[in-house]
């Protein structure tokens, strides 16, 4: 290990309270962006913004369980090559989040059928623009679980939150639900 990497540490203890707080924080955001959302986007809005949300919700779990929490595994194990195991954790992650992209495109026209309302298949082809986004966020984040620099890793999740907060509702405006859920992209 060498030293910049341990000047980066946080102990396990410090580090779990700097990781909830953190977590507070992405929580709390995130019930303040519903709330903007559903407040200046009205409720038909926030209805269709809430459905589409749960597509995207499920699929990112693809892109959080997946190739992050192992690549952080394998960075705490062999931190000596933690450069090549985030090069490859990088290239796994975009070419998961591509293929879910690509199936996002593929799909849209499904999903709203399914949920019984096709004008929601354009809204649902934003998310093909986010996952590549969200994926790459996952990803830097567990890299620095992985080297135990749990300060660094909850800034990420603070500043993720606070981009997404605004990135939903300053987009919003101009682009409508499309751009609020286009606000969790510019939080990746």
């Amino acid at each position: 290990m060498s030293a910049r990497t341990h000047s980066l540490r946080t102990s396990r203890l410090s580090g779990a309270a700097i990781l909830a707080v953190a977590q507070v924080v992405l929580l709390g955001l995130g019930y303040i962006t519903h709330i903007l959302v559903g407040k200046l986007g009205g409720p038909s809005l926030y209805g269709v913004y809430g459905v589409v949300l749960s597509v995207m919700t499920i699929m990112n779990m693809l892109l959080t369980l997946g190739i992050p929490v192992a690549l952080s595994k394998a960075v705490a194990e062999d931190e000596g090559n933690r450069g090549g195991i985030l090069r490859a954790g990088i290239r796994g992650q975009l070419t998961l989040s591509l293929l879910l992209s690509a199936a996002t495109l593929l799909f849209s026209r499904e999903v709203a059928r399914l949920f019984g309302d096709d004008s929601l298949a354009s809204i649902i082809l934003v998310l093909a623009v986010i996952f590549p986004f969200t994926g790459l966020y996952a990803i830097f984040a567990n890299y620095f679980g992985g080297l135990h620099a749990f300060g660094i890793q909850a800034g990420l999740t603070v500043f993720y939150a606070v981009l997404k907060l605004a990135g939903s509702v300053g987009l919003l405006f101009p682009f409508g639900v499309r751009g609020a859920l286009a606000g969790f992209g510019v939080g990746g």
